[in-house]
């Protein structure tokens, strides 16, 4: 039994550092696409790095790589590859216009003011400096923390009971917004959505596990992006510090 359980979780974590690897190499292919990398002198920062393994992943794209988490339970350690911060996303530890580069993966939703975060990414981006911004939206039909159904869709009350009736904890804190309201808080950026490009070559963007060629759900989400983006599970955006 526990010869089993044990090459069960090794599968599991396997599988887990895999699809992190995709996602990475997918971020590090639209940074290059939008000319940001590599840069023999640039600075690249990831808002809520966990373990640091995205952050790691970036560090031949540019000369400082520095990983920011609130939580220093996570295991990331600095090395001569990359830097560790201990830090709020709403309060970073970085001068104005000095990082070429933000990567603020599904980290949205677990802030308190998501627009502080936006204004300080905004703030320490050089101008020409770009945030691969993504997280899920409201109205997921899913919500991809806990999987229920429905949960985000919810007002706070309503969620919190959602969340007590399954087993799934006290309290829902998690708190996606829509697509549109996310939008609306990018104005200063600007801002290039990159879901279409990725769904019609999942291939180049790592994404082919997600999404297979050919496939049924590659067709429909590509019908979505098109006629309702809103509906779409969640969002993939380029957000750039004008020049000017």
């Amino acid at each position: 039994m526990k010869e089993g359980w044990t090459g069960h979780a090794e599968a599991a974590f396997d599988r887990y550092h895999q699809t992190r690897a995709k996602r990475a190499a997918k971020i590090k292919t639209l940074l290059r696409e939008a000319g940001v990398t590599p840069r023999e002198d640039g600075f690249i920062v990831d808002v809520g790095c966990s373990t640091g393994e995205m952050i790691r992943s970036l560090t031949g794209e540019a000369a400082l790589c520095v990983g920011v988490d609130l939580d220093a339970s996570a295991g990331f350690c600095s090395d001569n590859l990359v830097s560790f911060a201990i830090a709020d996303g709403e309060q970073l530890p970085f001068a104005d216009a000095s990082v070429n580069a933000v990567i603020c993966n599904h980290i949205y939703e677990h802030t308190d003011q998501p627009q502080q975060l936006l204004d300080e990414i905004w703030r320490v981006l050089v101008p020409g400096g770009v945030c691969y911004f993504s997280g899920p939206s409201k109205w997921e039909l899913i919500e991809p923390h806990y999987h229920l159904p429905f949960l985000s869709w919810l007002p706070s009350w309503l969620a919190d009971y959602y969340m007590r009736v399954c087993g799934k904890g006290d309290h829902y804190l998690e708190r996606p917004l829509s697509r549109r309201r996310v939008l609306g808080m990018l104005p200063r950026f600007e801002v290039e959505s990159c879901v279409e490009r990725i769904l019609r070559d999942p291939v180049r963007y790592d994404s082919e596990d997600l999404i297979p060629v050919g496939s049924l759900r590659q067709k429909l989400a590509l019908m979505a992006c098109r006629f309702a983006p809103g509906l779409l599970p969640g969002f993939i955006l380029m957000c750039r510090k004008p020049f000017s």
